[in-house]
């Protein structure tokens, strides 16, 4: 069984079992008759539905009461859902003796490629053309602010002449 720590430091004991997967298929997780690798997927990239995940086949190991869903939810931080999706992962893997070895395959590819496009992001982001990019940005919207400020200036001036000008007639 593999474990995780909430944000409050309490330490989480994941279990797949066949209960597990019955409560799943409830909640509308279906590791049995759907692709495994697409429902992690699926569970993965949702942070709401896998902390539905987690609840159900989470529980806490210093034996006290689980908090509500609520309150597990809560003390999920990005840090304690990565490493409860780190576990969930391979418990699910683990529940599938003879899918395990293309399952982990699967697994390790998927991660490379997440791997991947963190590096290719960084890349982007510490560009050249990503710094143009902002620079761009950042003279477009203060021409649109000049353009609205001398608008606005534009029509104050001639609410004022208006009002001068009816001030005048009187």
């Amino acid at each position: 069984m593999r474990k995780f720590e909430d944000r409050n430091g309490r330490t989480w004991e994941v279990s797949i079992n066949a209960l597990a997967m019955k409560r799943l298929k409830a909640a509308e997780v279906d590791l049995v008759d759907k692709p495994v690798m697409e429902e992690i997927a699926r569970i993965a990239s949702n942070p709401i539905l896998l902390c539905d995940v987690l609840f159900i086949v989470s529980k806490p190991m210093d034996g006290g009461d689980a908090p509500s869903e609520e309150g597990f939810a809560e003390s999920m931080s990005g840090e304690s859902l990565e490493a409860a999706t780190e576990a969930l992962i391979q418990e699910i893997i683990d529940f599938f003796p003879r899918q395990k070895p293309a399952l982990s395959k699967a697994y390790e590819r998927a991660r490379q490629a997440d791997e991947k496009i963190a590096r290719v992001n960084m890349e982007t982001v510490d560009s050249q053309e990503f710094d143009e990019m902002i620079e761009s940005q950042i003279q477009r919207l203060q021409d649109e602010a000049r353009a609205s400020l001398k608008e606005q200036a534009g029509k104050t001036s001639i609410g004022l002449q208006e009002s001068s000008e009816s001030s005048r007639t009187n």
